[in-house]
């Protein structure tokens, strides 16, 4: 019983109404209470309504998911082909450091071939030098 149908019952007791009389009219009202959560007709037209908007935003989120969607798959291939040139640049700068080392390898025999033949000039232009004074 809740709290209102059990003050009812006290107060219809308290007035002098018979027991079984003051439990029926008690629980006649239990009744009513309870119908008053019950919905009506004008409840679920409402709910049918709310739920049919609801139908539309789920519809429009959905489209906007597939354009979402169909974004990101766009943004794949762009990743992937980024990568591709990626892979290009990394081959061509590894092309391009090992000719270096290669020139940089022929340029250094060549400055040691040069410094070897100055030095030998400047001994005999010294020696030259010592002859004559």
């Amino acid at each position: 019983m809740s709290t209102m149908v059990a003050e009812l019952y006290d107060a219809l007791r308290k007035a002098g109404v018979d027991e079984q009389l003051a439990q029926h009219a008690a629980r006649a009202v239990l009744g009513t209470e309870a119908r008053m959560d019950l919905a009506t007709k004008t409840d679920l037209l409402a709910l049918k309504t709310d739920f049919a908007e609801l139908r539309g935003d789920f519809g429009e989120l959905k489209a906007e998911f597939g354009e979402l969607k169909a974004e990101f798959g766009e943004l794949r291939a762009d990743f992937s082909e980024l990568r591709a040139e990626m892979a290009e640049f990394k081959a061509d700068v590894r092309t391009d450091l090992s000719g270096m080392k290669r020139d940089m390898s022929e340029m250094k025999v060549e400055l040691i071939k040069w410094n070897v033949g100055a030095m030998a000039v400047l001994t005999a232009i010294f020696a030259a030098i010592v002859r004559l004074g």
